[in-house]
């Protein structure tokens, strides 16, 4: 069951008045004096981005005060230093203020006692009590501590390598055993605290406030990655506190934070894992010996005494970061797929968030065409600033790169008959050609974090090595290569489709899930689709996922502890909630014409493709011609069966729709004077961008029109458009008094309906 906010309201945060003041201790340890403790790479960087995150994100607050400790400024983390500013933080903060401190470094189990420390440069792991920072004394001075809101963050669980401070040595099968279990043997000291943090902490209950956030759960580590530049705990708690974990109004509170955090920790990680077993595969079937580990879970902890709700920082709803995802797609092919193309570019603009370019080659010279296609490319690829201190700031870069050609190992002059290289090539259309050493050199000089290749190839004879002999390029690299049929070009665009829009929204499409779904599909066709992914260290998603709430919450046992669970929210579909299809005696319901049962009529699959329109997007008409039944029944039931889950319900809801006529009233006594238009006068609308057709009208302007619909859809929800669409196609001529009496009537509440006609009588 997820937790939710251990507040019961929403309070206006002493923070931003000034009445209360916020005291901050960042702690972050990369290096040890002592050699047994292994460097971290990302700790002192991981508090430096935490401190830059607060910082923006308490700039309404004007009393607050950073003490900050890590190998990147003056004030080094060692004992002496840090529990002075711990003292002075804990003796000076008054009863309104909030504290917060944040430690990331190495945490151990001293042997003999079993207190968990929290190591600092100095710590000597011969004296870990007496040259450390035992987690015992922390959670005690905070007890005597005056300030009603304590929050402690603590990131001491990281996969660092330390079986060196093993005092007896082991097999490695035996280390790694060791790191889930507490050890009993005297002198031997623990290399995982978690289990030990969370029993300290349950037993920190005060009559105070007291919020705490691990890193991970018992016997699980806290992982680092170089495409985050950052412990991926750490890391979502600075984009959490740069707006992601922000409500509406920019407001940031603790609640709202660990879910952010944790959802975002799981899904990274399960991903990756998905991303390490598809490297494996291809290795296996390769042939090759060397298999990338998986990494175990980590799922982030918290425990809440005694607290309402934190605010931690109120951000302009405009200033989150904002993801750098840019698609380029090359058409150079000889058949026009110029619709299927548009597809594609809808789907990776509006699912993969992409912004979204495309490019033919000219028809100028094929040497000038040949140059224009590579400036195009070099401009798109381009450079990055990859500093990495700052990687918090700055969102993961993802490049993807869709080239339709032909395929060509040697290219060859055949005016002079010789051979213009021993290269593979990709032949564009109006005499462009592109060199696959070319488009190596360049992926190896961007420094985007990902890139993303498909090449599209019909009728190519690819192999293996073709795809293979980018292996040089550095870098996280994914290319996806594909050779359909010539006769049958559009397939690979069609089943790329496909599979971008069938995955589940909390879920998304990493490349795992696309390149697996690809060659499920492709594979039964016996179309061969070669991949090539370039490490393992970092996650490529095609389409990102939406968010998810968590599903475990650290529960104390005593009061005054406040835990509550409520079940999972459904995905963030389009339609928020459901329509309401329970009808008033306004409504006539028809059964379906008998002469349209044999076949989908124009008017039905008019309708159908109004409504997938807005589910899934230009590919609708191609989803109805794949599921053309015997008649307008078998059709839609065809259609519930190869629709994505998350739009089946929705589905099934508005083509009820097809099969209500609403009751138009008679008109009223005074009839506005009408023209009926000629066809040639006759245009058509997209309302609102939705893909609706409405046919205009004579007496009521398209402004009204959209004013009436978005009138209607407050009252009734999606299903307005509809109505819209089927009142205006049924009765054309309607002045504006007779179509606002006629879409009232479709308002089954009195009230409703009233303030409808009120509101659209008044805007005509």
């Amino acid at each position: 069951m997820p937790p939710v906010g251990v507040g019961a309201s929403r309070f206006a945060s002493a923070l931003e008045t000034g009445t209360a003041k916020l005291w901050v201790l960042l702690i972050g340890v990369n290096q040890y004096q002592d050699p047994t403790f292994p460097a971290l790479k990302y700790a002192a960087i991981d508090c430096q981005g935490i401190g830059i995150a607060l910082a923006a994100a308490t700039d309404p607050f004007p009393h607050k005060e950073f003490l900050i400790h890590n190998d990147l400024v003056e004030q080094t983390p060692s004992l002496a230093r840090v529990e002075f500013s711990l003292r002075r933080l804990v003796a000076e903060a008054q009863v309104q203020d909030t504290i917060l401190i944040y430690f990331s470094g190495h945490g151990v189990v001293e042997p003999i006692e079993q207190q968990t420390v929290l190591c600092l440069s100095d710590t000597d792991r011969q004296h870990l009590l007496n040259t450390g920072l035992p987690i015992q004394v922390v959670l005690e001075l905070l007890r005597h501590c005056a300030a009603h809101s304590q929050l402690l963050w603590l990131d001491a669980c990281h996969s660092g390598n330390m079986r060196s401070l093993e005092q007896s040595p082991k097999s490695r099968a035996g280390l790694e055993i060791d790191r889930h279990l507490r050890s009993t043997e005297s002198g031997r000291i623990q290399l995982n605290p978690s289990t030990q943090l969370l029993a300290s902490l349950r037993q920190a209950v005060s009559n105070r406030g007291f919020y705490a956030l691990l890193s991970c759960d018992e016997g699980q580590q806290s992982w680092e990655f170089p495409d985050l530049g950052h412990g991926v705990f750490s890391y979502y708690l600075m984009q959490g506190l740069n707006g992601a974990a922000a409500d509406d109004q920019g407001i940031i509170d603790a609640d709202s934070l660990y879910r952010y955090v944790y959802r975002q920790t799981m899904q990274y990680i399960d991903r990756t894992n998905q991303q390490v077993r598809l490297v494996n595969q291809v290795k296996r079937e390769r042939g090759e010996l060397s298999r990338a580990p998986e990494y175990s879970h980590q799922t982030p902890k918290r425990i809440v005494s005694g607290v309402g709700e934190i605010i931690l920082g109120v951000v302009s709803v405009t200033t989150a970061v904002t993801p750098d995802r840019s698609a380029l797609i090359i058409d150079g092919g000889a058949e026009d797929l110029s619709s299927e193309l548009d597809t594609l570019s809808h789907v990776l603009t509006q699912e993969g968030k992409f912004t979204l370019d495309r490019f033919t080659p000219p028809s100028d010279t094929a040497a000038s065409s040949s140059a224009s296609v590579e400036d195009r490319i070099q401009t798109f690829l381009g450079e990055t600033d990859t500093n990495q201190q700052d990687r918090s700031a700055q969102p993961i870069s993802t490049r993807l790169l869709y080239l339709r050609g032909q395929i060509a190992d040697v290219l060859v002059d055949r005016q002079q008959s010789q051979s213009i290289g021993a290269d593979a090539w990709l032949i564009l259309s109006n005499g462009a050609k592109l060199s696959r050493t070319w488009l190596g050199q360049k992926l190896r000089q961007s420094s985007h974090n990902q890139q993303i290749v498909m090449i599209d190839a019909p009728g190519a004879n690819f192999t293996v090595e073709w795809v293979d002999a980018l292996k040089l390029l550095s870098g996280n690299l994914c290319v996806i290569a594909c050779a359909a049929p010539i006769e049958d070009a559009e397939l690979f665009i069609q089943v790329l489709i496909e599979a971008l829009i069938s995955a589940a929204p909390q879920i998304g499409v990493p490349v795992v899930s696309l390149f697996t779904r690809l060659q499920t599909t492709l594979d039964a066709l016996g179309v061969p689709c070669y991949l090539f992914l370039s490490g393992t260290q970092e996650l490529i998603e095609i389409v990102p996922a939406t968010e998810l709430e968590p599903v475990e919450l650290v529960e104390l046992p005593q009061s005054p502890v406040v835990a509550l669970d409520l079940p999972s929210p459904s995905a963030n579909l389009q339609f928020e909630t459901a329509p309401d299809l329970t009808f008033g005696q306004d409504h006539t319901y028809l059964q379906s014409p008998p002469q349209n049962t044999t076949t989908v009529t124009d008017s039905i699959e008019t309708s159908l493709v109004s409504i997938l329109a807005k589910l899934v997007g230009p590919i609708a008409p191609t989803l109805i011609a794949r599921a053309q039944g015997e008649n307008s029944t078998a059709t839609i039931e065809n259609l519930k069966m190869i629709l994505p889950d998350r739009f089946k319900a929705i589905f099934s809801q508005q083509v009820q729709l097809l099969f209500v006529q609403p009751v138009i009233p008679p008109p009223s006594k005074v009839e506005q004077p009408s023209i009926k238009p000629s066809v040639a006068d006759r245009s058509f609308h997209v309302a609102s961008g939705r893909g609706v057709a409405i046919q205009q009208p004579v007496a009521v302007d398209e402004s009204l029109l959209r004013t009436y619909e978005q009138e209607l859809n407050l009252a009734i929800g999606p299903i307005s458009q509809y109505i819209m669409t089927r009142t205006r196609k049924a009765h054309p001529q309607l002045s504006a008094p007779e179509l606002i009496a006629a879409l009232a009537s479709n308002i089954t509440d009195a009230d409703q309906a009233d303030l409808f006609r009120r509101k659209c009588s008044g805007k005509s």
